[in-house]
């Protein structure tokens, strides 16, 4: 029970007063706390005895201070990346958020002596260097630190929860999604290969591009893909793995990560051609790899290919830019606007919950008749065609909304220049099939000798 006291003491001839609050905590030490008020007095002691009574009471001088509550939490992301329970990645963006963001301004302070003021003022410190979104997740970092202390007895705050419901304002814009004539015209821009490019590149653009567009795949599930993975009589992509910069060659960070995904016939054509002619053997045993054997991260498949494919395809635009990452989102809403189920759908993405699905993925991708469509038809079918308008006109009405088809193959225009492009690369596959083959005669005959003369010897 904790008591709250007047304290009168007369220093250099001049009388002072305080109001202390003594109290036995939880180990059974007695403690106490000077304040000037009775009125801050009070509110502390019923602190105090709250805290207490739930177990959760720190004394000032038993916390440690922002830093060392930060190198802490470092220490345990450290031994979290060695058993595998998070990656390399995740570590890195801690460790940023500590280093650089944290402890430069709080790290000599305690999180018992911040107020919702200081929780304000470091988040507009944070935004003179960062947008608003980038700084608000770093406080929610911080918050996970704040978290992490509370449950090791080395805070008790709870001040940086409450200084995030002030940001809940702050979001990320949308993911800027793909409409089906912007996919149509992608899809027609990849098909053609451009002048002096590499025909290799052009070809595994042209398969990623198809692989997020149908299947939904990530870029750094595509790049992970290995030949075992790809079923191409059965038309399926068994995802097993992921690739990224910095935890390299990894399974995915979920089990619903781990699928099988069905594709359409001519990207496992599109698949096999690559086995047979552009497969280049390398460590990972990767799928897809430059032609030196090394793999293609996500970052570098972005900067050296996708742009260049935007730019050429004439959807630069104004606004956020259109990522590789937008083609699933894509995927996801043209699954649906198919009638796939969304629970089907979000298995196939690899997600665990569809509500993930629905809240992120799904974007309108046609126009919005169709929804006035569905509820013109609640209404008659509830109660009739309107008196007022003309059954006639309700029946033409009806009978104009045509369905919107599947994704037709994108046309390739015809022109001189594409038929010489064409041309040229059937060349080059064709000689390189006969280099391949000579290569492969030579050491048979190699091979051949090499027997005789052991026999002969």
């Amino acid at each position: 029970m904790a008591t709250v006291r007047k304290r009168a003491w007369t220093y250099k001839g001049e009388t002072k007063t305080a109001w202390v609050v003594a109290y036995t905590d939880m180990k059974g030490k007695r403690r106490q706390k000077t304040f000037e008020q009775k009125k801050t007095a009070d509110k502390y002691r019923l602190k105090v005895e709250t805290e207490i009574e739930k177990g959760t009471h720190l004394a000032q001088s038993q916390e440690v201070t922002i830093g060392e509550l930060c190198e802490a939490y470092v220490r345990h992301c450290e031994d979290r990346v060695a058993d595998g329970r998070i990656g390399k990645t995740y570590n890195r963006r801690v460790r940023t958020t500590v280093f650089v963001a944290v402890i430069p301004s709080l790290g000599k302070r305690k999180l018992s002596e911040l107020k919702l003021s200081d929780i304000e003022q470091f988040y507009h410190e944070l935004c003179l260097t960062r947008c608003p979104v980038y700084a608000k997740q770093q406080i929610e970092e911080f918050k996970r630190i704040e978290a992490f202390g509370r449950k090791r007895g080395m805070t008790a705050s709870v001040i940086i929860s409450e200084g995030l419901k002030e940001l809940r304002g702050v979001v990320a814009e949308p993911v800027r999604s793909f409409t089906r004539d912007e996919v149509l015209s992608l899809l027609q821009t990849a098909a053609i290969r451009p002048h002096r490019a590499h025909y290799r590149t052009h070809f595994l653009t042209n398969i990623a591009v198809h692989t997020a567009a149908f299947c939904g795949l990530r870029c750094g599930e595509i790049m992970g893909l290995q030949p075992g993975n790809i079923d191409c009589d059965a038309a399926m992509i068994r995802v097993r793995n992921n690739l990224s910069i910095h935890d390299g060659l990894k399974v995915p960070k979920t089990k619903s990560g781990v699928r099988d995904v069905p594709m359409p016939r001519h990207l496992a054509e599109m698949y096999r051609a690559w086995l047979k002619d552009h497969a280049v053997p390398n460590k990972l045993g990767l799928l897809f790899c430059s032609s030196w054997g090394t793999p293609i991260y996500p970052n570098s498949f972005s900067g050296n290919m996708w742009r260049v494919l935007i730019r050429r395809s004439g959807l630069v635009g104004e606004g956020r830019p259109l990522h590789f990452h937008a083609l699933r989102h894509f995927a996801a809403s043209w699954m649906i606007e198919n009638g796939l189920p969304i629970t089907d759908t979000a298995s196939l993405l690899g997600h665990a919950k569809f509500d993930m699905t629905l809240r992120v993925y799904a974007h309108p991708v046609v126009g919005g008749h169709r929804r006035q469509d569905v509820i013109e038809s609640m209404s008659t079918k509830l109660l009739g065609p309107p008196s007022f308008i003309p059954k006639e006109v309700v029946s033409i009405s009806q009978n104009a909304v045509k369905e919107e088809g599947p994704i037709a193959p994108a046309a390739i225009p015809s022109t001189p220049e594409v038929e010489r492009r064409k041309s040229r690369d059937a060349y080059f596959i064709r000689r390189n099939a006969k280099r391949r083959q000579k290569r492969a005669d030579e050491a048979a005959t190699k091979a051949s000798t090499r027997q005789e003369c052991d026999i002969a010897g």
